[in-house]
């Protein structure tokens, strides 16, 4: 069965319905990019970035570095936006197993790609990181989601793997502040879907305990 990334098409609110769907699909776009990445085309010095103005309450500096899969980016990423990123420390098998990361940030958004392998498209994908400051809904308004607890009291929207015609990651939402986190996971549908929780609940635990990078 044909995996891919949730595309939020089954939104119900139609005034971000269309943002939703730009945010979900950023993955999809960054092995495109890998071929000619916009910021060459841009030039390769980085956006002047001021401090995050919104609220960040509850979010800490982190004090150790992210998963090692993550540091080759981590610089490039943290010079083209203002949002507070969160990355997890650690990853649970078998996305250790994950080799690269493409990025897109702006100023008000970061998207994080992970992958397995990069010449496979979306064969090759294993996961996502964004955060985006100040958006256009919440966590609440997403569809078809489960609220699940998160570490330091945070309120997490859980969304399990959907297959229609293809298969969809397992999500998990939640908004700390003025910023709004995702983290999606390439889960097999035959995942049980406590298991699926644990999975993606124990990434975004493990990114907000670490802090912001």
């Amino acid at each position: 069965m044909e995996e891919r990334r949730f595309t939020g098409k089954d939104m119900i609110h139609r005034d971000f319905q269309k943002e939703f769907i730009e945010m979900s699909n950023s993955y999809a776009s960054l092995a495109a990019r890998i071929l000619v990445p916009m910021f060459t085309l841009m030039g390769a010095s980085a956006i002047p970035v001021t401090a995050f103005a919104g609220d960040t309450a509850g979010i800490v500096q982190a004090s150790h570095p992210p998963a090692e899969v993550f540091m080759p980016k981590l610089a490039e990423l943290k010079s083209k936006t203002h949002v507070p990123i969160l990355l997890p420390d650690a990853l649970p098998k078998p996305f250790t197993d994950a080799k690269d990361v493409l990025i897109h940030a702006t100023e008000n958004k970061y998207d994080v790609g992970l992958y397995f392998r990069l010449d496979y498209g979306n064969a090759g994908y294993a996961g996502g990181f964004s955060g985006e400051a100040k958006p256009k809904y919440g966590p609440r308004d997403i569809p078809n989601v489960e609220p699940i607890p998160l570490v330091n009291g945070i309120q997490g929207y859980f969304r399990s793997v959907g297959c229609g015609g293809s298969c969809g990651p397992a999500n998990l939402w939640w908004q700390v502040g003025d910023v709004l986190y995702q983290v999606q996971l390439r889960l097999s549908p035959r995942t049980d879907v406590q298991q699926q929780k644990d999975l993606v609940s124990s990434v975004a635990n493990s990114a907000i305990l670490a802090g912001a990078r």
